[in-house]
């Protein structure tokens, strides 16, 4: 997702802007949760196993998703550089605020 991000910039803003806009209605967000399904289904899987903390999906989506968006937003603006290291170091601090280590 990083990587797109950063392939297609204008691709990415404008998702960006429409997702926090008066255009984005209950009906298109139903439509883009039956587009992810899988990953919905991936997460609820991984609650349901342990791996991942039985918290509501909003709260693992900050932090499974908005690092990237910031992230990217950074690279784009000249203030960050996304090195391999660098995106290496963002999902294993995001791993580790939505992991459930309570088992562990």
């Amino acid at each position: 997702m990083f990587r797109i991000g950063l392939e297609r910039p204008e691709l990415f803003r404008y998702h960006e802007t429409f997702t926090h806009s008066a255009w984005m209605t209950p009906e298109i967000q139903a439509r883009n949760e039956s587009r992810a399904a899988n990953l919905l289904n991936a997460v609820d899987q991984g609650k349901q196993s342990g791996l991942i903390k039985p918290v509501p999906f909003p709260l693992l989506e900050t932090f499974m998703f908005r690092p990237i968006y910031h992230l990217v937003q950074r690279c784009l603006q000249g203030s960050f550089e996304g090195t391999d290291e660098h995106i290496e170091l963002a999902f294993n601090m995001a791993w580790d605020a939505v992991a459930d280590r309570r088992n562990t």
